[in-house]
């Protein structure tokens, strides 16, 4: 599996991607991510958009940005790397790949990003028990924090080993 930049030759086919119909109400679209990173690389935030390809089949998608400390709505006490997004298309879930592309994020958080963080975060929706569930058999811990005006969000935190 690999990470790869969205282009021009792509995005189209990264822009429709979707997941499974029991799981469209916990996730925006992939355009709304897409133009989350634009308002976010506009603001001079770090954010990296990445297609996730399984040889040369497009997969999924991922967005990984980068949250100071203190920085609304998260308002967090350290700085963090946050996966905002990881969606495996319809036609390949339940296949391995949204573990071995979480793994792949993972590594290249630690590897490729230059980015100072204690954590990594990301949020799901509280009665999303399936993902849930993923992100805990993953090594992600439920933290004790509500985000402002966000009450049915969960936040899971992963410790930066490196």
């Amino acid at each position: 599996m690999r990470l790869t930049p969205i282009d021009w030759g792509n995005f189209s086919d990264v822009s429709a991607l979707r997941p499974k119909k029991s799981q469209e109400a916990y996730l925006p679209s992939v355009d709304h991510f897409l133009a989350e990173a634009y308002v976010n690389v506009s603001l001079g935030y770090p954010d990296i958009c990445r297609a996730i390809y399984a040889e040369d089949k497009l997969v999924g998608f991922t967005k990984i940005v980068y949250v100071p400390k203190n920085e609304k709505p998260y308002d967090f006490k350290h700085d963090a790397c946050m996966i905002d997004c990881l969606l495996i298309d319809r036609d390949y879930q339940n296949k391995g790949y949204g573990a071995a592309a979480l793994k792949l994020i993972l590594n290249y958080i630690n590897d490729k990003l230059d980015w100072r963080y204690k954590s990594v975060r990301l949020t799901c929706q509280k009665n999303n028990d399936r993902a849930i569930r993923f992100f805990k058999q993953h090594g992600f811990k439920p933290m004790d924090v509500t985000l402002e005006g966000r009450q049915h969000l969960w936040l899971f935190e992963l410790s930066n080993q490196g």
